[in-house]
């Protein structure tokens, strides 16, 4: 008998083998660059520890979502996206037809590609594919960058398997009920952000090595109110650091 089994176990090496390439994993979020870029983060990894199946983002209809993830060579579909916007606005009526649109359409997705669990990294165009996924039985996992969620992450926990955050104090955000879920796990971040070389960085820029450097940050779609503050200061600014502006594209022109 134990022979038997011994047998048995061997024989399904292959088939397991087998089955971790069929396996699909999903990914969603979107609207901005910053729900995006950590989970790319996490499929990079998923990929450094051997992971040979299929690997599927469902994202809004922004052509900058979609180009930043098709980039990464991995399979996007796009769904229609509206926001939840708390005060009143007649633009929520709408939006409420495309928010409906966008759940049977993830829906349909992820009936179509069976994966085993869907990874939110929030923005208001996962909400749709979370409550999907529930409603089919697919394990969902949140993970939340701010120490204080978004209101798609709120929603989105309700349904979530496990909340994963990157700060200790954004449990107090989420009831009581949900709190054994939450996992602290930090933020998702691509290693070659990580293994930047300053001196080829300042060469890059022509800066010298002796003066500070400010990096300004605004997000993948830039921030009006940073813009303006920045360029309404530079005459403070200048002579005392180098600095590098992260506009977005709309603003560049502009800055």
């Amino acid at each position: 008998m134990g022979e038997g089994k011994m047998q048995s176990i061997h024989k399904t090496e292959p088939q397991m083998k087998d089955e971790h390439e069929k396996a699909c994993i999903a990914f969603t979020g979107g609207g901005t660059g910053g729900h995006i870029y950590p989970g790319l983060a996490v499929i990079e990894e998923l990929r450094k520890l051997g992971f040979k199946g299929r690997i599927v983002w469902i994202g809004s209809e922004k052509e900058l979502d979609r180009s930043i993830v098709i980039g990464q060579g991995i399979e996007y579909y796009a769904i229609p996206s509206g926001k939840f916007r708390r005060k009143l606005s007649l633009r929520n009526i709408s939006d409420l037809g495309r928010i409906a649109s966008a759940y049977f359409r993830a829906r349909d997705i992820l009936k179509d590609i069976h994966p085993s669990i869907l990874f939110s990294k929030g923005g208001y165009v996962s909400v749709p594919p979370c409550r999907a996924a529930a409603s089919l039985g697919i394990p969902v996992i949140t993970h939340e960058s701010d120490a204080s969620p978004g209101l798609a992450t709120r929603l989105n926990s309700k349904k979530a398997s496990l909340i994963l955050t990157s700060w200790e104090v954004t449990a107090q955000y989420f009831p009581e009920s949900l709190r054994s879920k939450i996992i602290k796990t930090g933020n998702p971040v691509r290693p070659d952000i990580l293994n930047g070389d300053r001196q080829r960085g300042l060469s890059m820029l022509e800066f010298v090595a002796e003066k500070p450097v400010l990096f300004v940050l605004g997000g993948s779609q830039g921030a009006q109110e940073v813009n303006d503050i920045v360029l309404s200061s530079l005459s403070l600014l200048v002579p005392l650091v180098q600095i590098v502006h992260q506009t977005g594209r709309a603003n560049f022109d502009e800055v």
